[in-house]
């Protein structure tokens, strides 16, 4: 895995699947940690939901390469 990226540094590409980090989760209002896009043009996060208050993410892993088990 890689390292958490800081929202303050950088954000990541348009349209890309990440894993993040939040305060603000759709539906459960908790810290949670999940897979959201980010739209840059309206500089919002979604996942099942808008999600609010993202301090961090990453890249998501590569899958595995036998993924047919």
């Amino acid at each position: 895995m890689c390292d958490w990226i800081s929202v303050k540094d950088r954000m990541p590409p348009s349209d890309e699947r990440v894993l993040i980090y939040a305060w603000d989760w759709p539906k459960t209002q908790t810290e949670q940690i999940g897979i959201a896009v980010y739209w840059q043009d309206d500089e919002e996060w979604y996942a099942d939901g808008y999600i609010y208050d993202v301090t961090h993410w990453q890249p998501l892993p590569d899958p595995p390469e036998d993924s047919n088990e």
